[in-house]
């Protein structure tokens, strides 16, 4: 929880989760920009960031790999999601003629 990766991934998280947020009370309230109550507005891009960050740091109890996420991202190998999948070398054959 104490890396600056961490906290790029929570920040990345809470980023997206407050312009979802955003986007839904704007469509959900049915108003243009003008008309908008932005209390209302804030206050919910808020509260949904504020639950986002605490997911985070919630996530570091689950997960002993240090990231922001609800699941570790170790395989069963030792691979992270991010590694490409192991290849069997064939060596090549040389054929004569």
């Amino acid at each position: 929880m104490w890396t600056v990766g961490f906290w790029k991934d929570a920040l990345e998280r809470s980023v997206r989760t407050a312009a979802q947020a955003g986007a839904s009370v704007f469509v959900a309230a049915g108003s243009g920009l003008l008309d908008m109550h932005w209390l209302t507005f804030f206050s919910t891009v808020g509260t949904a960031t504020v639950l986002s960050l605490l997911m985070s740091i919630g996530g570091v109890i689950k997960t002993p790999d240090g990231t922001a996420a609800l699941y570790s991202k170790s395989k069963s190998d030792g691979r992270t999601s991010e590694d490409p999948p192991p290849v069997d070398v064939v060596p090549a054959t040389s054929s004569s003629s």
